[in-house]
């Protein structure tokens, strides 16, 4: 129980301490639901969409991060 007392507090840190990179998380999805309702797209272009946004958004916090450190 400890345990999973442990990982919720973890993950709740991890979404709360980067708002930006939870917001943009949160857009992308949308976006991605969105190609799918909206315009009517294939699910599998909004599933490379969401690939692909979602690497582009790991670069960037990661580029963001290497340029803090300096």
């Amino acid at each position: 129980m400890i345990l999973l007392k442990e990982v919720a507090g973890e993950l709740y840190s991890m979404f709360v301490s980067d708002a930006a990179l939870t917001a943009c998380v949160l857009a992308i999805v949308m976006l991605a639901a969105l190609i799918v309702q909206v315009l009517g797209a294939d699910p599998l272009l909004a599933g490379a969409f969401l690939a692909f946004g979602c690497m582009a958004l790991v670069l960037a916090s990661v580029w963001r991060a290497a340029r803090a450190r300096r």
